[in-house]
């Protein structure tokens, strides 16, 4: 068998005379397509949610049954269009590159024509969103290693000089998924926003720029170079976000590069990835060994090991750094946060999310909005107001109750502890 090609049209599959599986863990196929079926959810059962349309059977239908779904709302898009209605246009445009999204991100082969159409829609869609926004978004591609990453730089409606915010998605989360393109929470906060399709994310699946564990800083190093030739980013106030695997691409940037002003993160990835690859959805493993053109498992599974912040990278981090946390994160279990935060020697808060997994989507301890507008509130502060050095700040964002981020500081994370502080509080 072919391992250094991974092609659903050119692959050797199992059959008479091989009954080996392609990965592992694609003995746990079934169990995917059941959750497929019954949750409507690909990933993420801690979740209740439904992500999928209702006749969604089997992991192998996602592409087809939402190409048909974004079919429909850019059809709509366009009529919308043709009549002068921009603003329902640019809503359901976005919408539809969304669902385009999610329909080309369950094939990860490479050269799969379906892949190509898919993506392609996205972009064909995201393409009218820039066209009808109200606000400026200009597509960007910046220069890196020989090829070429494709980016969206958000500015100011002014252009004025402003703070800046390098926003890096998640895993192979495309650029048009976030920030919102409608509803920015960074320029609406006065701070330009550029987000890129680094190794293995989006666009750059298609053009093999393949992932490996310390390439995406270096990639994003040259991001903050294009940053610096912006006449519209104050140099010395570039502040990084990232979510799930974003969240450690943001601290492994803010270790080697000095540019970096504060970072926030959530959906932390920031321990070992034991359990994003060998105890969650197998949907994870399979997508990264496809972001970094590696298909012998065995390979895999040593080159996975040196995803990792090591104490000597965590201590060389100066800026301010906001970590924040599910409680039963299964991609990154409370211990492992915790190690990476006690060997930060910078300003830094953990806001534990209590009775939460890994999303940075609709947060109940923040009065049920998404991270990213606290992100925006906190970066800003940061930038513009500074933390003393010995800043150390710890909080538990309760479910339904208190004051969120906004509350009183944690006199710790774990049951004594915790038990003992709701024992004064009555």
């Amino acid at each position: 068998m072919d391992t250094k090609r991974r092609s659903a049209l050119d692959r050797e599959e199992p059959g008479p005379g091989n009954m080996r599986l392609l990965y592992e863990r694609d003995n746990q196929q079934w169990i995917l397509d059941y959750f497929v079926k019954t949750t409507g959810r690909d990933r993420q059962w801690f979740y209740d949610e439904r992500k999928l349309p209702q006749g969604t059977r089997s992991y192998a239908m996602i592409p087809h049954q939402m190409e048909r779904l974004a079919r429909h709302k850019e059809t709509i898009a366009r009529e919308a269009e043709s009549r002068g209605h921009r603003e329902t246009a640019l809503e359901v445009y976005h919408q539809a590159a969304l669902d385009y999204q999610v329909a080309q991100h369950a094939l990860p082969y490479d050269d799969h024509p379906e892949k190509i159409y898919l993506h392609g829609k996205l972009t064909e869609c995201f393409d009218r969103v820039i066209a009808l926004s109200p606000t400026p978004i200009e597509r960007v591609e910046i220069p890196w290693n020989g090829a070429s990453l494709g980016g969206y730089f958000y500015p100011l409606p002014d252009r004025r000089k402003a703070p800046t915010v390098v926003f890096i998605n998640g895993m192979d989360v495309p650029k048009e998924v976030y920030p919102d393109a409608l509803r920015n929470p960074f320029t609406a906060r006065g701070l330009n926003t550029i987000v890129v399709d680094g190794p293995g994310q989006g666009v750059s699946n298609l053009r093999k720029i393949r992932i490996t564990p310390d390439n995406h800083e270096r990639a994003m190093q040259a991001v903050l170079d294009y940053l610096e030739q912006r006449p519209e980013v104050d140099v010395n106030r570039i502040a990084c976000t990232g979510f799930s695997f974003g969240s450690f691409w943001a601290m492994r940037l803010a270790a080697s590069e000095k540019r970096i002003a504060a970072v926030a993160s959530a959906a932390a990835c920031l321990g070992t990835k034991y359990g994003l690859f060998q105890q969650v959805s197998p949907h994870y493993k399979r997508q990264f060994m496809y972001m970094s053109g590696i298909y012998d498992e065995r390979e895999f599974d040593q080159v996975a090991e040196k995803y990792v912040l090591t104490d000597q990278q965590l201590a060389s981090i100066k800026c301010p750094v906001l970590m924040v946390v599910g409680e039963f994160d299964r991609m990154c279990p409370l211990p492992e946060a915790w190690r990476v935060y006690q060997n930060l020697r910078c300003p830094k808060e953990f806001w534990l999310a209590e009775d939460d997994d890994h999303t940075p989507h609709r947060y109940p301890q923040f009065g049920n909005i998404p991270a990213f507008p606290v992100f925006a509130d906190w970066l800003r502060d940061v930038m513009l107001k500074g933390l003393p050095p010995d800043h150390d700040r710890r909080v538990i964002l309760k479910q339904n109750s208190g004051r969120g981020q906004y509350g009183p500081e944690a006199p710790g994370f774990w049951l004594p502890e915790r038990i003992g502080a709701e024992g004064r509080d009555r």
